[in-house]
Parts: structure tokens; sequence; C-alpha cells
């Protein structure tokens, strides 16, 4: 899990708030994640983790007021450089100390951007940003061609591991399965999963596998179960 946050101001409060975040965009609540004991663990994975450089489109505005998160999910694999990964999730994470509500807004991956490369402008998916340029070009991206005047004031990118810790640091999150998800590495060189339908209790590489399977749906489709998943786990917390 890594952080984008200038580090001049990358003190207690900013590191809380951007792990709150985490945890609340899929798990729970502002008054649930205030009670979690895993907060203080979350919290110390920040402090370990080294920031992300300091970008002039990334602002940290004063405490109290409103705060926009970039949430990313990439496809970053243990060992491999953060250069080499696209986002498989977007997510814009809203938090306002004046609203009663969290707001969420999921970015499709699969929208076409024009891309500056090598000296030269590609088309490609928005998710290819990430791999160009990192959270600074993405961000740039989102900005100028997608929701003009965007504020980013953190981002946050969540990692595979760091998910399934995440959601095994919750206790896990009863999900209700539409229908049965299967895949097989060996057959289709697709991440391997096999769900059956119905009420049940996914963990780690589990839930993992259900959030980001998409190989018989649309982006569309996956953003919406994400939310689902998202709406889930929110639920197991009482306010």
């Amino acid at each position: 899990m890594r952080r984008l946050v200038p580090k001049s101001r990358t003190g207690t409060f900013v590191r809380f708030v951007v792990a709150g975040v985490l945890v609340i965009a899929f798990a729970a609540t502002a008054t649930a994640v205030a009670g979690l004991l895993q907060v203080r663990q979350i919290t110390d994975y920040f402090n370990a983790t080294p920031a992300f450089k300091t970008a002039p489109s990334v602002t940290v505005p004063d405490p109290g007021n409103p705060q926009t998160i970039l949430l990313v999910g990439s496809d970053h694999r243990a060992g491999t450089p953060f250069r080499d990964v696209n986002t498989d999730t977007m997510m814009l994470v809203r938090l306002n100390p004046n609203s009663s509500t969290i707001n969420l807004l999921s970015v499709p991956r699969d929208l076409k951007v024009e891309i500056p490369e090598g000296g030269a402008v590609v088309t490609a998916k928005l998710n290819a940003a990430y791999f160009y340029g990192g959270p600074n070009l993405l961000i740039k991206i989102l900005q100028q061609q997608v929701f003009p005047g965007l504020k980013v004031n953190h981002v946050v990118d969540v990692g595979f591991g760091g998910f399934e810790r995440m959601i095994n640091a919750i206790g896990c999150v009863y999900t209700d399965v539409d229908h049965r998800y299967y895949n097989n590495t060996a057959v289709t060189d697709y991440s391997s999963i096999d769900l059956q339908p119905g009420y049940q209790k996914l963990c780690g590489s589990d839930a993992l596998s259900f959030v980001r399977f998409r190989h018989t749906d649309s982006d569309i489709t996956r953003n919406a179960r994400q939310q689902d998943f998202i709406r889930w786990a929110k639920d197991q917390y009482s306010v």
C-alpha cells in the first residue's frame, strides 16, 4: 500500500486520515472505523511505507475541510516495480465533515484517453496512464480529460496483497455471490477463481478474486460488484 502526499505534511493526522479512508472504502462507515483496533495496525503499515514523490496536482487541505481521495486498486505484485503496473480499479472517495455520508464514484478503467508517451501521444485505456506515468500522470489525465476541475487531496494505492490483508484484518466479509464464478488459470491464463453461488464469508484471496473478476462481465459490471462488496462490508458494522 502506498500513498501520495506532500512530504512536508505527512504527519500523524494525514496518515490516520488516509488509513481510515482505506478501511472505509472497503469496509465500514466512519463511525465504525473509529472503533476498529485494526486502524492502528493499518496506520503502522503507512508509517513503514515510503510516500510517492510530491506532485503539484495533489494538495492537502486544512484539517476539517472536505477531502477527495483517489483510491487505486493496482495489479502490482510483490517483487515487481511500481512503474510496471496498471490500475484494476479507480475510485474517488469524497469525505466531508458536514455530511453524514461518504461518497464513492467508480471510474471505468476502459475509458479511452490520450496519453503522452515518449514525445508522442497515444490513445489508450485510462488504466494505462498508471503504467506510463504513475499516479501523477493518472491524476493529470483525470483532471484534463475526464473530470475538469477535479482536485485530489490524497492517493492510496492498494496492491493485491494489501487488499487481502485488509479484508482479513476486518474479519472477512459476508457476501451474496450471485452466481458461480469459475476460471482455471492453466486453461485461460487469467486469475483462478472457484466460488459457488450463495451467501458466504469471503476472506483474503477469495475476496480479491470476487472483486477483480470480469472475464465474462464488462468493467461497469465489475464496478457495480465492487460497490456491492463495499456496502456488504459496511453493513457488517453498526453505526
